[in-house]
């Protein structure tokens, strides 16, 4: 196994525990404001819009958590980087 390659396994672990550790805390900010959008939405007409941005709040967490993990954790170059995030996007797409 290449030197670089041993380098790679050895941080696995440590990449993947802070994955985790994100994901986990992306969770609990994310039920924390759904919770107080609904709160909010509840307290009068006035508010009720904020219940439907719900989704969109949802969307553009994981989105951003994604981005972190991805771009910061595991830094990939720049082209496997492009090049993963067209694919998702042709697949979603689809």
């Amino acid at each position: 196994m290449p030197e670089h390659a041993a380098v790679l396994a050895a941080d696995l672990p440590m990449k993947i525990a802070l994955s985790v550790a994100i994901l986990t805390s992306g969770w609990v900010t994310l039920q924390t404001v759904v919770f107080l959008l609904n709160l909010f939405a509840e307290r009068g007409a006035r508010y009720r819009f904020l219940k439907k941005g719900i989704p969109v709040v949802r969307i553009t967490t994981w989105a951003v958590l994604a981005y972190i993990i991805v771009r910061w954790i595991f830094a990939p170059n720049r082209e496997t980087f492009f090049a993963v995030l067209t694919a998702s996007g042709v697949a979603i797409g689809f």
